[in-house]
């Protein structure tokens, strides 16, 4: 619908010339036409992307892509704007405001990667422009939701979403909105029908109308919430001693590390180390085989805490001694080797097996009567689900 920019909208319009005077740029004054813009959440997340990474000379070749202009966007006034460079989208991001703020754009618009290709690329939907935002590794809007919700804010009940299939669906607690969120899929992106009401972190006493998502994402910049419990893994002594570290340096942070769920560790500490097959005393996981480990990071904008894990594959370093019995053929073979009471293995002569040994019930121990004048392969094989290596050792033994 065409709009007219009124007397009391003057302001708005004296905020426009005086952006644009610093970019020289004729096309930065509103058109009163609206008509062709669609609204989009996706463009909203993207200019907030481009803002987040720092002030307003950040070079164009400085992101992962870049517009082919002109383009068209569109404010929450209803009226649009030709956008011809780099500059003047920069000053339209700086000269947002709650009341004046851009809200969707004209489809299609043309990108560029900035990978060294000048192969230009046509965006002629929503859900392609949130395919750019995942080829970036930019949050998308459903990613900012899912960290920051009720840890920054939360619903002031009624809300009202809109479906996968378009259709509105309102919802009156929180329990409706758990079951609706889950059924729309990994991929759905919350589509609010604004206005929507908001309880702002963190004792959610104050309450906010947000009436487009320039607003929403101004709480989403504001809030704190839970730190990136992410943590890197270094394997500081061969075959199974790692240490963990988290880049988190926050003083009032508080480090739980689990290890197959079960609590490891000093709490407060943001490095942990363990070696998986140095502890095998029972009490606390080690051995070969899978481990699931996990650190969790409370904070006082965090009480709930925020976790993350990384699954850590200990293969064996499988080893045995050999015993002749006096002057006979028969020989005692003796595993040794860490974790060889919480694997199971078996004794193999010449790829047979003879037979299983190890774990609890193991006694690691192997007896065999060879024939005279033979050679024989005699081998100890295990199976770990990842591993390749180390799974197999084998001795050569020449019977005279």
């Amino acid at each position: 619908m065409k709009k007219i920019i009124t007397y009391h909208q003057g302001f708005l319009l004296a905020l426009v010339i005086l952006v644009s005077s610093c970019v020289n740029d004729d096309s930065f004054f509103p058109d009163e036409n609206g008509d062709d813009i669609t609204q989009s959440a996706a463009l909203v997340t993207v200019l907030n992307n481009f803002d987040s990474m720092g002030d307003e000379t950040i070079s164009e070749t400085d992101l992962c892509f870049r517009f082919v202009y002109p383009i068209v966007l569109g404010y929450n006034t209803d009226s649009s704007i030709k956008i011809n460079n780099y500059d003047g989208l920069i000053s339209v991001i700086s000269g947002q405001s709650i009341n004046f703020n851009i809200s969707g754009l004209q489809f299609p618009v043309q990108i560029v990667f900035n990978d060294n290709s000048d192969t230009r690329l046509t965006i002629d939907n929503e859900e392609s422009l949130i395919n750019i935002l995942r080829e970036c590794n930019f949050n998308t809007l459903r990613q900012d939701f899912d960290r920051l919700f009720r840890q920054c804010f939360k619903f002031d009940y009624p809300v009202t979403l809109v479906n996968r299939d378009g259709g509105e669906v309102s919802l009156s607690s929180k329990e409706e909105f758990d079951s609706f969120y889950s059924s729309q899929g990994a991929d759905y992106q919350p589509l609010f029908k604004l206005p929507v009401s908001i309880l702002v972190g963190p004792n959610f006493s104050s309450k906010e109308e947000v009436d487009n998502y320039f607003e929403f994402y101004q709480i989403i910049n504001d809030c704190v919430g839970c730190p990136n419990a992410e943590f890197k893994k270094e394997l500081i002594e061969s075959p199974a001693a790692y240490r963990f570290t988290s880049s988190i340096e926050l003083s009032d942070a508080v480090f739980f590390w689990f290890i197959n769920n079960e609590l490891v560790g000093d709490a407060g500490m943001n490095i942990f180390e363990y070696d998986f097959l140095a502890v095998l005393d029972g009490s606390v996981p080690g051995g070969p085989g899978s481990y699931e480990v996990c650190l969790k990071v409370v904070t006082p904008d965090c009480p709930a805490g925020t976790d993350f894990c990384e699954e850590i594959i200990v293969c064996p370093e499988l080893f045995f001694m050999s015993e002749q019995q006096g002057s006979t053929n028969t020989y005692d073979f003796f595993a040794e080797f860490p974790g060889m009471d919480t694997i199971t293995y078996q004794w193999t002569i010449n790829g047979e097996p003879q037979e299983s040994d190890g774990g609890a019930g193991g006694d690691n121990r192997f007896t065999f009567q060879f024939d005279p004048a033979t050679s024989y392969e005699i081998c100890i094989v295990t199976e770990i689900e990842g591993c390749t290596d180390g799974t197999r050792f084998c001795v050569t033994l020449d019977i005279p």
